[in-house]
């Protein structure tokens, strides 16, 4: 009678196999669902940081331009794309693509707005770095004032 009882509770039913394949299946999706945010923000998080990079780059070069020629930068006035790697080789119109800069998804505008007076004697200027990622437009903007230097 013994070895009987002891056979009958040797193995696993059929309702627990399932039961506990369904909650591994259950932690896997859950896991792999974390997985692919975590890499999604990742994503996000290079993208912003190379935008953030080009949009400083830009602010460098325009201010390395005001101190050459202060009068020059306040005379433009409106928005102009730098999607070039070598900056200063053009002052582009507004419009601007996804092309130029490495990698191909990025799109660097900056928009000046002189006030002062004639000869203008500072420039709003806003840097705005954008791509696109998941169907999703996010920008990096930045912005700055230049004013004429005066000697005392």
């Amino acid at each position: 009678m013994k070895i009987k009882n002891l056979k009958l509770t040797q193995g696993f039913s059929l309702i627990e196999v399932i039961i506990f394949i369904a909650v591994i299946g259950i932690f896997f999706v859950t896991a792999a669902s974390i997985v692919n945010n975590v890499l999604r923000n990742m994503l996000f998080n290079e993208h912003k940081t190379i935008a953030s990079h080009y949009a400083r780059q830009l602010e460098d070069w325009l201010r390395v331009q005001k101190e050459v020629d202060f009068n020059a930068l306040a005379l433009r006035n409106g928005s102009f794309c730098f999607n070039n790697t070598t900056l200063g080789t053009s002052w582009s119109p507004t419009s601007c693509g996804y092309t130029g800069l490495n990698p191909q998804i990025y799109q660097r505008q900056v928009v000046l707005t002189p006030s002062g007076g004639s000869p203008p004697l500072q420039v709003d200027v806003l840097i705005n770095v954008s791509w696109q990622e998941h169907g999703q437009t996010y920008v990096v903007p930045l912005r700055t004032l230049f004013r004429v230097f005066e000697e005392t």
